[in-house]
């Protein structure tokens, strides 16, 4: 099963419900701070690190407990914006993990 956990190239900090995020590979460029709110600040929190990465299953379970829906509605969403994350670098997918 595939499993996803945060770039280490991000820095983030949670602030109240919002998740703000600072992409450092490029500490020379012009550095934009990206803000996540909502369904998107679940799936961030949701994320595993590189060491303990989360199973696609459990984070779209996260978001679909979160805001009382089934999976079945979020699925496609959840790993489209997984998706988008990691198409910026935000995010990353593993090979295979068990759960």
């Amino acid at each position: 099963m595939s499993a996803w956990y945060r770039s280490p190239d991000v820095a983030f900090e949670s602030l109240g419900e919002d998740i703000h995020l600072l992409d450092l590979r490029d500490l020379s460029g012009l550095l934009i701070p990206r803000a996540l709110e909502g369904p998107a600040a679940v799936i961030w929190l949701a994320l595993g690190s590189e060491e303990a990465p989360q199973a696609e299953g459990t984070v779209v379970g996260r978001v679909a407990e979160q805001f009382g829906l089934e999976e079945e509605d979020v699925r496609a969403q959840t790993v489209a914006f997984l998706q988008d994350l990691a198409d910026h670098g935000l995010a990353r997918l593993t090979g295979n993990v068990s759960g």
